[in-house]
């Protein structure tokens, strides 16, 4: 999927997604354990340990099912937890690498330029020198570069992304190899050339040259003929022969290759506006005037040899011979209202890849279906609750689902172990705050063990006071008890 969106700002709101979304995921998962657990417990049935783990992250997931070769959460929890785990992974490296920018085709708004339109032009012979002759050649090489068309285009403006598709293509001048060489020597005279040119039916009667000359005029090089099959006053469509010297060395052999150039077109109604354009001009005429075109295309410089595109660069100037007659020569024309205003382009956009918008898919999924679970859980906690009360039940107190829920579940079994009882246990995960672990040490053994104990008064109270009453709940004699002696650096 492409976008105009900035591959940046796309990344970054992607991330912002993932991460965000994950978030509530791991949110959601661990209120529905919890849930899960506590409707499971306030109706007597006993929870495996593993589904009281809290929604874990990849790491400790990993731990966890490596040490006890179970998932936690349960067969339905622990799946999603993994997937969830490892759908974060993929999408933290899917929108930093498969988000880019890539050049791709478009439709581009055309603005103004040379519009081809039959019903207002007043030329005869086009301007060969005009701006618009090089807006018309230009866009032809930026189409070709960008990988469009070469043609006669129904609208033209010089853009750098122009890429002319079908739509953008009114037809187009071929210009195709005869077969037919010609060898002349070094020392005959180009007018004697082009008479035999046209002897051999390789030019028409009114034929046009340019070439460069040396020994007074006796000798030339890079030489170039072409003529139309059209005289000035017929005003009909024509067709175009070309003749060029392949050498550049006046004093070789002479190889003049010959091409026929005729228009084509798609369709019959683009093939009759063409024609209304070329019989506007006086077809002799324009070929003495834009011949002077050809040596820049066909050579690349005095003493070159002939290039191997000589065809297709003919026709490219008699495609922009025809745009600038169907112009008017005018960079500031616009389409006509209902023409198509737009044109081919080659334009940077941003490129998703479908395994982005995949795993946006899945996440978003995922956060659906524990949402959705979520509020059922919550539905069906509140029956539960609801009937244990008409039935004169109370409900199961604080369970363990995470780690701070761990501690706490830790510290009231200490207490109803020996320490005060549930009267003074920690509610909730805030009293944790009081408690501190110690070591203390088995009575028979002498083996020391870390275990919990309760400092005396509010949260600021020093490490020194301890419960004296605190013993191994398992008896022994001797039994010795050492705290830690920094409530800020507890261990």
């Amino acid at each position: 999927m492409y976008t105009t969106i900035s591959n940046t700002l796309l990344r970054g709101a992607l991330r912002i997604y993932f991460v965000g979304t994950f978030l509530l995921i791991g949110l959601l998962g661990a209120a529905c354990l919890k849930c899960s657990n506590r409707l499971a417990l306030n109706r007597g049935r006993p929870v495996a340990i593993l589904k009281t783990t809290g929604w874990l992250r990849f790491t400790d997931l990993l731990k966890t099912l490596y040490s006890l070769h179970r998932l936690p959460g349960g067969l339905l929890y622990g799946p999603l937890m993994l997937l969830a785990s490892i759908t974060s992974l993929a999408a933290d490296l899917a929108s930093s690498t498969l988000v880019y920018q890539q050049y791709t085709y478009d439709r581009c708004t055309f603005g103004n330029g040379l519009v081809v339109n039959a019903s207002s032009m007043n030329w005869e012979v086009p301007p060969f020198n005009s701006r618009a002759q090089l807006v018309a050649a230009s866009s032809q090489t930026i189409s070709s570069f960008n990988g469009g068309y070469i043609g006669i285009y129904k609208k033209a403006n010089g853009a750098q992304n122009f890429s002319a598709d079908a739509s953008d293509v009114l037809g187009s001048w071929n210009c195709s190899d005869v077969h037919h060489d010609l060898n002349f020597a070094p020392t005959v005279l180009a007018d004697d050339i082009v008479t035999s040119l046209q002897n051999s039916g390789l030019q028409y009667n009114s034929t046009w040259r340019t070439m460069v000359s040396s020994d007074s005029g006796r000798r030339s090089t890079q030489l170039i003929t072409w003529s139309s099959s059209k005289l000035d006053n017929e005003a009909e469509p024509f067709e175009v022969r070309a003749s060029v010297d392949q050498g550049y060395n006046a004093d070789s052999e002479k190889t003049i290759k010959s091409y026929h150039c005729l228009v084509s077109s798609s369709t019959q109604t683009e093939a009759d506006l063409i024609g209304t354009i070329l019989a506007k001009m006086k077809s002799n005429s324009t070929m003495g005037e834009w011949i002077h075109g050809l040596p820049s295309l066909i050579y690349e410089g005095e003493g070159t040899p002939a290039s191997g595109d000589s065809a297709l660069y003919i026709s490219v100037l008699l495609n922009t011979m025809t745009m600038v007659e169907g112009g008017t020569a005018s960079l500031l024309s616009v389409p006509s209202p209902g023409d198509d205003d737009k044109q081919g382009c080659y334009i940077i956009k941003t490129y998703v890849s479908p395994v982005v918008i995949a795993l946006v898919g899945v996440v978003a999924l995922m956060f659906t279906l524990l949402f959705v679970n979520w509020i059922v859980l919550l539905f069906r906690l509140s029956f539960s609750k609801a009937g244990r009360v008409a039935k004169g039940k109370g409900g199961v107190g604080p369970i363990p689902h995470g780690l701070l829920s761990w501690m706490l579940h830790a510290s009231r079994e200490r207490c109803i172990a020996g320490h005060g009882g549930l009267a003074k246990a920690p509610i909730k995960e805030k009293g944790l705050r009081k408690w501190m672990v110690g070591v203390g040490v088995e009575g028979e053994s002498g083996e020391k063990f870390a275990r919990l104990q309760r400092g005396k008064g509010n949260d600021e109270a020093s490490a020194g006071e301890l419960a004296p009453e605190y013993v191994a709940p398992w008896g022994g004699n001797n039994t010795g008890y050492v705290g830690v002696q920094n409530l800020g650096h507890a261990y």
